[in-house]
């Protein structure tokens, strides 16, 4: 498996057969091979995860299927793609004869994806984080809700997850990804969310808090840094 990590929250996963892309708004996305099918991932309507610059990244005859939270908007598809679009809701499955996608709740907006294509699970969490902000009366609601949807995916292996560490949890920036761990066992945490601000990966990695999981923590660099998996 190859991983592109493009912007933010956005990444393409080249599995061998198929690419799966999630959550573009921005940034370079490398050249496919247009005779693998593309995949095209959207957890929710903000503008750091959806763009309908999505419709423009196909390589030409490349076969594409889009799969978007139902929270955005269906006229925010060009018409000429709306029979390649499956629109869908949390705690939902939809598969086809090659990839298979489960659903969880975001404790923001929107779904994370459980994916299972070409012998790999793969997790990407959207906007389900446990959004644990200091001067907020709702955090321990948010994370009781983050929690249980973790409660669905208890138990299973994920060969490479994408989960939140936003910088503006400051010091509580580290435990989405903590409880994560707790749950699901992943050959390869992938941090996003960042704002850009990857010395907080940095910052992770020596955190004595993720000791127990440390070497599986993907450290990135830059944007278009690829990682073979």
């Amino acid at each position: 498996m190859k991983v592109t990590y493009i912007y933010h929250s956005g990444f393409l996963v080249d599995t061998g057969s198929r690419y799966l892309l999630f959550d573009y708004y921005r940034g370079r996305v490398p050249k496919m091979d247009p005779n693998k099918p593309l995949y095209i991932f959207a957890s929710h309507v903000h503008h750091d995860h959806f763009d309908p610059a999505i419709f423009r990244l196909p390589e030409p005859g490349q076969r594409v299927q889009y799969i978007l939270s139902d929270d955005i908007p269906k006229h925010r598809v060009p018409p000429q793609f709306r029979s390649k679009v499956e629109f869908i809701g949390p705690h939902s499955n939809w598969d086809d004869s090659a990839i298979s996608i489960e659903t969880l709740l975001s404790t923001d907006e929107g779904v994370a994806f459980w994916v299972r294509t070409d012998g790999f699970d793969i997790y990407h969490a959207g906007d389900l984080n446990d959004w644990f902000w200091e001067n907020s009366r709702h955090y321990v609601d948010l994370e009781q809700r983050y929690l249980s949807e973790l409660a669905r995916i208890q138990g299973r292996h994920a060969d490479v997850a994408f989960v939140p560490v936003d910088p503006r949890l400051e010091r509580e920036y580290y435990r989405g990804v903590e409880f994560f761990t707790r749950y699901v066992d992943a050959d390869a945490i992938f941090p996003m969310h960042l704002w850009g601000e990857y010395g907080l990966i940095d910052k992770l990695r020596r955190d004595p808090r993720v000791s127990a999981y440390r070497d599986k923590i993907e450290e990135i660099r830059e944007e278009g840094q690829e990682f073979l998996l």
